[in-house]
């Protein structure tokens, strides 16, 4: 199901998130591959990075795990997946072997075919994180860095409520694009416009071109994901977005066995992550009565 308009919108606050200066030091070993780009190597993204994964991703055995070293081993390295003709996009891996965790990132380049849109990051993005699948020891070609344990931990707990949201103009704007979808796509289900609408942003990362809302009358999350800068206005110009609705009441199970080989389904943890993040940390927007009344000359009359 598609709700760009909605959607559209809402991408718009990330021109609001901007990477802040990080106050961690990277130790990086000797003799550095030279293929690896300067900025994988930044604190400032490495930091972000971490950040991403403390609220999206990691747990308490994560944590336990890292107590029991002075650093974080990060391993960094390009990958080198096959490409389409002209796709000069670029990928890369950063692995913590301790934890067991794989972050996939990508910087787009690339133009699609059937629209002409030119798909292009300003920076590496996360496009998956995984466990369980990093190799034993530091793979050829990679560099391995070490953050300060202390300093980082100080560091996500300082940040941990740390909240990313558009303005209040760009608020606005997504109260009148959402009224637009409720009035024109039928297949959202809503069958009483008179009702008070609300849904809740998730709080933004500036290491993701991602976005999770979650609609309450209707108990969905959705999920959307972009390979274009969600700054760009060829996001909401083009339909270049990935989305996905969750039912949160239909579409949830303890474990992907109970659903294997199905993506239809988050986990109970997942969808607790993404409510956390949503309701406690995110923004509520509410769209009032009087703004989802069908327009008069809108309305079919009986005769």
């Amino acid at each position: 199901m598609k709700i760009i308009s909605l959607v559209a919108v809402i991408l718009l606050c990330a021109l609001s998130c901007a990477r802040a200066q990080s106050p961690l030091t990277v130790t990086a070993t000797p003799h550095a591959p030279s293929n690896v780009p300067a900025e994988l190597l930044d604190p400032a993204l490495l930091g972000e990075v971490t950040r991403h994964l403390y609220r999206w991703y990691v747990d308490e055995s994560d944590i336990e795990k890292a107590d029991a070293s002075p650093d974080l081993i990060l391993w960094v390295g390009l990958a080198t997946p096959a490409l389409d003709a002209g796709d000069k996009s670029q990928f890369a891996q950063i692995l913590l072997p301790l934890p067991g965790i794989t972050v996939q990132l990508k910087k787009a380049d690339y133009v699609i075919e059937e629209t002409g849109t030119a798909v292009k990051s300003n920076g590496f993005k996360i496009t998956s994180v995984s466990r369980g699948l990093v190799p034993a020891s530091l793979p050829t070609g990679y560099i391995e860095l070490k953050l300060g344990m202390a300093k980082l931990k100080e560091n996500l707990f300082a940040t941990r409520h740390q909240q990313d949201f558009p303005s209040e103009a760009l608020i606005e704007r997504l109260k009148v694009a959402f009224v637009k979808e409720l009035n024109r796509q039928k297949a959202l289900g809503v069958k009483n416009l008179s009702e008070l609408q609300t849904v809740y942003l998730g709080s933004l990362s500036p290491m993701s071109n991602d976005l999770w809302v979650y609609w309450e009358n209707k108990k969905w999350l959705i999920h959307c994901t972009s390979d274009i800068d969600l700054a760009n206005p060829a996001v909401w110009s083009q339909e270049n977005l990935m989305i996905r609705r969750y039912d949160t009441l239909t579409q949830v199970v303890v474990s992907m066995d109970e659903a294997a080989g199905s993506n239809r389904f988050m986990t109970r943890d997942q969808i607790g992550r993404a409510l956390y993040n949503c309701l406690v940390l995110g923004k509520r927007v509410q769209i009032t009565p009087s703004a989802l009344k069908v327009p008069q000359s809108k309305r079919k009359h009986r005769r």
